[in-house]
């Protein structure tokens, strides 16, 4: 889904070991997290941190102009954040087009993808070492975290996946 590249942002701390069960290479390895990400920057206005936030975010209206903000600077296909969404690229274009906004339940799938990658962006040292990682079978399944993406479930199983990553529990 995710396979385009990105730039490596911010300085690198130190952080726990991660567990070879993830199968990572040390490109995808987890690196710890950047001062302020491009994503975290670019949606300053949201506390992507904050489920309360997010969701009062989502019921007040997210417009299709965040979609496409996203997509640019995630570099990734308006196609492929439209079928993770479950909506069509149509309807995005659609809506842009009108200036509505998304359903709330499509809002709040877009904040939380994007809190995802912005979480990744941290978790990894950037957005191209995270892409790849979600390309990647985890949870010891052929699974692979993109796979998730498509529920507001899935994208929470995600976020406690990297959580983990970043503070070295990882199962």
């Amino acid at each position: 889904m995710m396979s385009a590249k990105a730039k490596r942002t911010g300085p690198a701390a130190p952080r726990k070991s991660t567990p070879a069960a993830h199968s990572q290479s040390s490109q995808d390895k987890p690196a710890p997290a950047a001062e302020a990400s491009g994503i975290s920057q670019a949606f300053k206005d949201i506390d992507l941190k904050n489920n309360y936030q997010l969701v009062t975010k989502a019921l007040s209206g997210v417009y299709a102009d965040t979609f496409i903000k996203f997509v640019d600077l995630a570099n990734i296909s308006r196609n492929d954040l439209a079928a993770a969404m479950n909506i069509s690229a149509k309807t995005i274009k659609n809506k842009l087009a009108d200036k509505a906004p998304l359903d709330p339940n499509q809002g709040e799938h877009l904040l939380k993808i994007i809190a995802l990658f912005e979480m990744g962006e941290q978790v990894f040292g950037g957005l191209e070492g995270f892409k790849r990682w979600l390309e990647r079978p985890f949870f010891g399944k052929a699974r692979k975290p993109e796979d998730f993406i498509r529920t507001t479930g899935g994208v929470d199983l995600i976020m406690d996946e990297l959580k983990r990553l970043a503070y070295g529990d990882a199962i």
